[in-house]
């Protein structure tokens, strides 16, 4: 008896197949790692101020900008994380491919000898002649995702997508940050060098004045000495300055993916504080602003997708296949009515016995995604401790800046009221080389100040995220 509804074989037989998928179990209860939350992390849900896009371009200096835009077009780092990003945009593709049908052309010439001994050997036609077969057909496969393994492999690519783009973001944070350190060191030495200069003439001035007094019998030999002493110590720390000078400038050509002589004529403005940056805390809001952390946790939705598609894979497989297209031994008849071929396959698959082959990928799967959660707890954690110890280290710079600042402003004014005691003859000539000599020194550890406490900026932009994400790709 013909079966009037054969679509109902289909529903019966898929409902027996999804009962009988019961038995294939996904093995002993595995307990997932769990992720830090807020009320472990005990940190404010208000959130304080936050690094804007571009936070470098603040300290008002086109050179930089453009050193930083240079190593961000030319880094081999930066390039090689664009590298893995392309390959999870390949890797998500992929995966889309699988959710739609797939539909291919195939046409074949097939010409063969047959043996007049063999299965054909009493047919005439056949035995120990060459004959064409010419087939032409156009073949459709489609795999019915009724269980969402498809769809969850999607979403595990995509986060492996977000995951690599975030990495490209840390990457040229952390590249940005090299950058403006290499060349805050050559605005530093730069300027240390000048100031040894001018020390280096004052020291000249007096002691061609001591050598004056000494020839009077005013002062003693040895106080000259101890002032050429001092100066040839300066002289040696300017030729220990000059190479740090080009070591840094090799340094940053190598930042910059350029030769190292390639920033040998370089020539940077004088050094100056970066903004202040207040209001800066630890918040909730930090965790999903870092790339780093951000990274770790798109790593950990892809894993848990993963988890979903090993799980899929325990149920039934549904897959359609068709082709449609024509055949015949001669091409002079090849596109006539009878020589139609076509075939509809509908096919299901049930795991039943696999030798643990499922489970074992279960297993697999879910120790990845563990790996993955205690990988993004432990960037939560050391990137609170990063960031918090930024904003520590920024607080000391600004106020050992503050205090070199009063410190060379009491020796410019002590400085200046020695040169009015001068005037009243009050004071010798010597005794106003001294005080210009400790302006000069103050300058310095201002200088010095001032580098620390741009380099504590830097720092701080970087632990915290070093501005707004791009927003999570959707599909």
């Amino acid at each position: 008896m013909v079966n009037k509804y054969p679509w109902q074989q289909g529903v019966s037989l898929l409902v027996l197949t999804t009962v009988l998928s019961g038995c294939a179990a996904f093995g002993p209860d595995h307990t997932p790692a769990n992720l830090l939350t807020p009320a472990q992390l005990s940190l404010p849900a208000t959130q304080g101020k936050m690094p804007e896009a571009g936070w470098w371009q603040q300290l008002n200096d086109p050179t930089l900008n453009k050193l930083i835009d240079t190593a961000v077009a030319r880094s081999p780092s930066l390039q090689q994380a664009q590298n893995r990003l392309n390959e999870a945009k390949g890797e998500l593709g992929l995966s889309e491919s699988h959710l739609g049908p797939q539909v291919n052309l195939s046409a074949t010439d097939d010409r063969q000898l047959y043996s007049a001994n063999g299965i054909f050997g009493a047919e005439p036609a056949f035995a120990g002649h060459y004959i064409n077969d010419y087939t032409l057909t156009l073949n459709a496969s489609w795999e019915i995702d009724f269980w969402g393994k498809n769809r969850a492999q999607i979403k595990a690519a995509l986060g492996e997508m977000r995951a690599a783009m975030l990495e490209t973001q840390q990457a040229q944070l952390v590249l940005t940050q090299a950058v403006i350190g290499q060349y805050t060191a050559i605005q530093l030495q730069q300027q240390q060098l000048q100031i040894n200069q001018a020390r280096i003439r004052l020291a000249d001035t007096r002691i061609q004045l001591m050598k004056a007094r000494v020839s009077a019998g005013i002062l003693s030999a040895d106080t000259v000495f101890q002032v050429q002493t001092a100066r040839a110590a300066l002289e040696a720390q300017n030729a220990s300055i000059k190479g740090d000078i080009q070591r840094s400038r090799h340094a940053l050509a190598a930042l910059t993916g350029q030769t190292p002589t390639a920033l040998d004529t370089l020539t940077v403005p004088d050094l100056a504080p970066a903004p202040e940056m207040d209001g800066a805390r630890l918040s909730l809001d930090l965790l999903g602003r870092r790339p780093d952390i951000a990274s770790q946790r798109a790593q950990v939705e892809s894993m848990a997708e993963t988890v979903t598609a090993a799980k899929a894979a325990f149920y039934p497989n549904i897959s359609i296949s068709a082709f449609a297209g024509v055949n015949s031994l001669a091409y002079g008849t090849l596109f006539q009515h009878a020589s139609r071929i076509a075939d509809f396959q509908p096919a299901l698959t049930l795991p039943i016995f696999n030798s643990g082959e499922l489970r074992s990928n279960l297993h697999v799967q879910q120790a990845r995604y563990d790996q993955a959660v205690n990988s993004y707890n432990q960037s939560i954690l050391d990137g609170l401790r990063d960031a918090a110890d930024a904003m520590t280290g920024e607080q000391q710079a600004k106020a050992q800046l503050q205090q070199a600042n009063l410190g060379y402003r009491a020796s410019t004014r002590s400085a200046d009221a020695m040169t009015l005691r001068l005037k009243a003859g009050m004071v010798n000539k010597l005794d106003v080389l001294d005080s210009q000599d400790a302006v000069l020194a103050q300058r310095s550890t201002e200088l010095n100040a001032v580098a620390n406490q741009r380099l504590a900026w830097a720092k701080l932009n970087t632990a915290l995220g070093g501005g707004e994400l791009a927003s999570p790709t959707t599909r």
